[in-house]
């Protein structure tokens, strides 16, 4: 058979083309984002129906991992909780339970050291797979929750993360399926996998920081906090700082009659990561990486917190 010369030629140029990357070569799988990890910070808000949509009472709770253990020769990493819109480790910080995951994609939770690993998360699941009936709090549900999809969402910080889309339906919204992020948990929240349908309320995944910096929101209030502040005074029009966003120096302009008793700068894991004076009225922040932090203040007017974010 005569073969045909511009086939000759596309198998003898092609390899050279592909390695010279003249044509797009489709890219290896997708790298994967562990979940269990220090520097994450979750905000989850608990909306507890008290009957009619304006007795709603929302509660944000954050949640982050801070430290390692070990437990019957298992490594863990300690998980703590706050109540706090601004949270301070160690002292606004409780510990609620130990997580671990595995090479296989897999993240088991314990409730205490006494208590039974449970599987909270399997990522490793393709299109079509069941969730395993023991994975989370779930109830029993029938027929079994499956993955419906997987897509890929670009987070703030530019990678792309996978989405498992799932069968069952959202607590608290008849038209939205709940759906998993490597690296992030459900979007029930990352300790509400599998939830169903909650009777007297939900919850639901409002935010996640990593490094001082905002990595993913949910976008369903537009914000990352969704209750009071623990008697902190955010909106104070007393105080103002500025520029906002800066690159270096902070000003701060405020009534004359308040009186400063401490000034501390805050990550958006709660730790303190610089003092200043409490007489200053500049405040040298051109050393620190870029992201978001807040700048608390104790007043005669009690505790009030400025959020900044700095740039490079």
């Amino acid at each position: 058979m005569k073969k045909n010369p511009l086939v000759l030629l596309l198998l003898f140029l092609l390899p050279m083309i592909l390695f010279f990357g003249i044509l797009p070569v489709k890219s290896q799988d997708n790298i994967y984002h562990p979940l269990v990890q220090e520097g994450k910070c979750w905000s989850i808000v608990s909306v507890d129906d008290c009957g009619g949509i304006q007795n709603l009472k929302f509660t944000t709770t954050q949640m982050a991992f801070f430290g390692d253990t070990v437990i019957s020769d298992v490594p863990y990493k300690k998980m703590y909780i706050s109540a706090k819109e601004f949270p301070i480790f160690p002292q606004d910080w409780t510990l609620q339970n130990f997580m671990r995951e595995d090479e296989d994609k897999k993240v088991w939770y314990k409730r205490n050291s006494g208590s039974e690993e449970k599987l909270y998360y399997d990522f490793s699941l393709e299109i079509g797979d069941t969730i395993p009936e023991d994975i989370g709090e779930q109830l029993y549900f029938e027929p079994a929750v499956i993955v419906e999809d997987i897509s890929y969402i670009t987070m703030q910080n530019g990678e792309e993360y996978k989405i498992l889309h799932l069968s069952n339906l959202c607590a608290g919204y008849p038209n939205h399926k709940e759906y998993w992020i490597e690296g992030i948990g459900s979007s029930l929240g990352v300790l509400f996998p599998i939830t169903g349908m909650l009777v007297g309320g939900y919850t639901r995944l409002l935010c996640v920081h990593e490094n001082n910096e905002l990595l993913f929101n949910a976008n369903f209030w537009r914000e990352c906090y969704k209750n009071g502040s623990n008697g902190i005074t955010v909106y104070n029009h007393s105080i103002n700082i500025f520029p906002n966003p800066t690159t270096g120096i902070l000003h701060i302009n405020m009534n004359e009659s308040m009186k400063i008793n401490s000034i501390s700068l805050i990550n958006t894991q709660g730790q303190i990561v610089r003092h200043y004076e409490s007489t200053a009225t500049q405040l040298d922040i051109s050393n620190l990486s870029e992201g978001l932090y807040f700048i608390k203040l104790s007043s005669s007017e009690g505790d009030i917190i400025k959020r900044i974010i700095i740039n490079k």
